[in-house]
């Protein structure tokens, strides 16, 4: 599999958010789940891994665990796995946190084993919060892309993530991750006229080849996939930064 992952890991401390999470998002996590509490991160998103005592790390990309996991502890350890196939059942965790993580999964089979997974993962009570990046139910259309790129209104990294949502509308929510570059030479052959920075501009050539999907849902498409069982379900809008407002927290508990 070709993946965009190692060239995400040289820039990820440039990447604010929405692709990051910012402290507003982090506060969310631990109104949530405390920080005293044992979670199992799904990723290596590092502002989680230091804001908690007990870490189970779980990514299945050897460069970001090197470049983005702020290092092993006594209580914190990464380790380089599948999420479909890791074996975690030792010992249940208090709380699961993803931060856009299982946008990354495959649709629509993957997902939902992975929410399953995750709430066996779980000890009863035990809460799962999940940063999700979905669509809007009013569609991201062509003129607003062309729009954005000739008087940005939101910063690169959310332009990012309105291109899959555009292209999610006709193609369906599972995107292509080489389509998101091929949609943007499409509707600006020259980069040139761009207002974005130059090296964020270039960060979407990363795409180029890549074999990757990212599922870009609506909030009603992830709820089809919540285990049946699950207490307390709720999505939390969360965040000032921009394009906030398609990046909720789903939480709930065992």
């Amino acid at each position: 599999m070709i993946t965009h992952w190692e060239d995400r890991s040289r820039h990820w401390g440039k990447i604010g958010p929405p692709l990051n999470p910012n402290q507003e998002i982090i506060d969310a996590f631990v109104q949530l789940i405390p920080t005293t509490s044992k979670i199992l991160l799904l990723g290596v998103t590092p502002q989680v891994a230091n804001t908690y005592n007990y870490v189970t790390a779980v990514d299945f990309s050897p460069p970001m665990i090197e470049r983005v996991w702020p290092g092993n502890t006594e209580t914190k350890h990464a380790y380089q796995d599948n999420w479909l196939t890791v074996d975690l059942s030792e010992e249940p965790f208090d709380g699961i946190i993803g931060d856009g993580s299982i946008n990354m999964v495959g649709y629509p089979n993957d997902i939902r084993t992975l929410f399953e997974r995750c709430y066996h993962w779980l000890k009863p009570g035990g809460r799962f919060a999940m940063r999700f990046f979905t669509r809007p139910d009013l569609p991201i259309t062509r003129e607003r892309l062309l729009a954005e790129g000739a008087n940005p209104t939101v910063n690169f990294s959310a332009f990012r993530r309105l291109l899959p949502m555009y292209i999610a509308v006709t193609e369906g929510p599972a995107v292509r991750s080489y389509r998101m570059l091929e949609v943007f030479d499409e509707l600006f052959p020259d980069r040139s006229q761009l207002k974005w920075p130059t090296e964020q501009i270039i960060s979407i050539d990363s795409y180029k080849g890549t074999t990757t999907t990212s599922w870009f849902p609506t909030r009603e498409e992830i709820l089809e996939f919540v285990p049946v069982d699950a207490k307390d379900v709720r999505f939390i809008d969360v965040g000032t930064y921009d394009i906030a407002d398609t990046c909720p927290i789903l939480t709930f508990t065992r």
